[in-house]
């Protein structure tokens, strides 16, 4: 969880300025202090190209996780549901039998 939300906060600050030029800082350690404000000259839009693949990779990464692993995100919410989701990439991309 603390690398996911690390990762999060990191792709946040590289993809998170606004369309006209604003930067959108990062306060990192909000809701206990605001003095630390992460920001970077370098970043890129919301809807930046790179956002998009980054975006697309990351969400091409957790289906194979969970078609690999046998678990999603979506375990979180309904075991049931995740069950079906990984049954059904098992079914379709091979790996018949679910661990």
């Amino acid at each position: 969880m603390l690398a996911s939300f690390h990762l999060h906060l990191l792709l946040d600050l590289a993809g998170s300025r606004g369309t006209d030029g604003e930067q959108w800082p990062i306060p990192y350690l909000l809701p206990f202090s605001r003095a630390v404000q992460l920001t970077w000259s370098g970043q890129w839009t919301l809807g930046a190209w790179q956002n998009t693949v980054l975006t697309a990779a990351l969400l091409i990464a957790t289906v194979w996780a969970a078609w690999r692993f046998g678990r999603s995100p979506l375990g979180l919410i309904s075991p049931e549901a995740d069950d079906r989701v990984v049954r059904a990439l098992r079914g379709r991309f091979g790996m018949r039998s679910v661990a």
